[in-house]
């Protein structure tokens, strides 16, 4: 087996490939995420005005990561799932007590900047929560985003 033997992760609507070094950094990644929301989000004590500072200093380090990449340029989608994914949660918080949002901007930056994937794959991070978590469904995501962006959705809620 050589080291960049395809690792897939089959479902029935969705098949995904990372090289094995993208999957080994995802996992990673993904542990450093966990940290960063461990965090004692309340003792920050922000007043909401802060609150949504940071979460559009946040998203806009997302769209800076992307813009300097080699992909094309679909800013538009980007900041419709954004938006969208924003709204779906608004008022929701984790356990930290840190609004819900920052977790799939978090995934976002990851799959941007550290995987190095593009516009449908920042979409499906921003979004990947939104059917799990709200009344929204993978037909709402589809119409609103397309039909390859709704099934990487739909595989990603399925991934335990």
């Amino acid at each position: 087996m050589g080291r960049e033997k395809t690792q897939k992760i089959l479902d029935k609507n969705l098949t995904m490939q990372f090289s094995f070094c993208n999957f080994v950094k995802w996992q990673l990644c993904t542990k450093k995420c966990v940290i960063v929301e461990n965090k004692d989000y309340n003792s920050l004590n922000l007043t909401p005005e802060q609150e949504d500072q940071m979460i559009e200093a946040a998203f806009q380090e997302v769209l800076d990561g992307y813009l300097k990449s080699n992909h094309r340029k679909k800013v538009e989608i980007i900041k419709r799932a954004y938006t969208f994914a924003k709204n779906a949660h608004k008022g929701i918080r984790r356990r930290s007590g840190e609004p819900y949002i920052l977790h799939p901007i978090a995934v976002a930056k990851i799959v941007s900047q550290e995987i190095g994937l593009g516009s449908t794959s920042i979409c499906a991070a921003l979004l990947h929560d939104v059917v799990e978590d709200t009344e929204y469904t993978v037909e709402d995501i589809e119409l609103n985003f397309g039909a390859k962006i709704a099934s990487l959705v739909d595989g990603l809620t399925k991934i335990s």
